[in-house]
């Protein structure tokens, strides 16, 4: 696990590190505990999913909430295959995913009698890291 002094004292790391920045401060603030109870955190209309990752990485369970999901599936394999060349394989992300939009104040979601309804009824925590305003 990073130190968040590396992260937060690196101006660099600032935008492209910003998912670990805040993964970080919820942690800090919120306390893993907390962010870890019933189905976790849902991260809304986060993309590709970036802080999903990070904080499943720090142990707390976590669902991306996003109608357009553009997380990696790629992920680089180890070794060599039968013929002697690097392969990558499909996988699903360590984390839920919900390709859901998030309409008005949620209740077509929180509504719902399904998996995707539990998950988000459950969650211990709603979070969107915006700097472009997405989620207003």
């Amino acid at each position: 696990e990073e130190s968040s002094d590396r992260i937060f004292n690196n101006p660099i790391n600032l935008k492209t590190e910003r998912h670990k920045i805040f993964a970080h401060w919820l942690i800090e603030t919120y306390g893993k505990e907390r962010l870890s109870q019933g189905s976790g955190v849902i991260d809304v209309a986060g993309g590709n999913g970036m802080i999903s990752r990070t904080l499943t990485d720090m142990g707390i369970r976590s669902t991306l909430l996003d109608p357009n999901p553009r997380y990696d599936t790629q992920n680089h394999c180890e070794g060599k295959n039968t013929n002697g060349d690097e392969h990558t394989t499909n996988r699903p992300p360590p984390f839920g995913v919900i390709p859901h939009p998030l309409n008005g104040d949620g209740t077509d979601l929180t509504s719902r009698d399904d998996d995707i309804g539990t998950i988000i009824n459950n969650c211990s925590f709603l979070c969107g890291l915006h700097p472009d305003q997405a989620t207003e």
